[in-house]
């Protein structure tokens, strides 16, 4: 039987306990709706999705639609735990996503394993494009008020955590 990369990629990928998406925008600033799809894999237990910059100037702000729309169509009754990497450099900044319908989506009984939403603050010195200006950075103690208004489903269970990651 010919086995091809792209079937052994796509049967290894329904069985993958741990999938790393990251994403660098780049205008236009959009993920396409089902580009980034877990509905196949049963066996997921932690996604973790990194994004190195909410905004971009002077490009804007990109669509994080995508964001709950991929948690939505995750199959996995085992899924635990979700992290998401990104660089804060104001309060706005943490809005652009739609934390909302993520915090609706991990609490609802789809997930019935779901335990932890790491917030993952990434430093200056650990990203790339150090170059590029920038006003400062938050602390997870300055994030993590903001994340239990924003996630308060997530945070009333005490599956809220805001990391931060040591520079490089």
């Amino acid at each position: 039987m010919d086995s091809s990369p792209i079937l052994d990629l796509v049967r290894a990928a329904t069985s993958l306990r741990e999938v790393y998406f990251g994403i660098r925008f780049f205008p236009p600033f959009r993920v396409v709706p089902g580009h980034i799809s877990l509905s196949q894999n049963t066996s997921l237990e932690t996604l973790i999705i990194g994004i190195v910059y909410l905004v971009w100037e002077p490009f804007g702000v990109p669509d994080f639609g995508w964001l709950p729309d991929t948690l939505k169509d995750i199959a996995s009754t085992c899924f635990r735990q979700f992290k998401i990497q990104i660089r804060i450099e104001n309060t706005t900044q943490f809005s652009y996503i739609p934390w909302g319908r993520i915090d609706g989506i991990l609490c609802c009984p789809e997930f019935p394993s779901f335990r932890q939403l790491t917030i993952e603050l990434c430093s200056r010195s650990s990203m790339p494009w150090r170059g590029l200006e920038y006003e400062g950075e938050l602390s997870a103690n300055e994030v993590l008020p903001v994340a239990r208004r924003y996630l308060p489903n997530l945070a009333a269970r005490g599956a809220l955590t805001v990391i931060e990651t040591p520079p490089s």
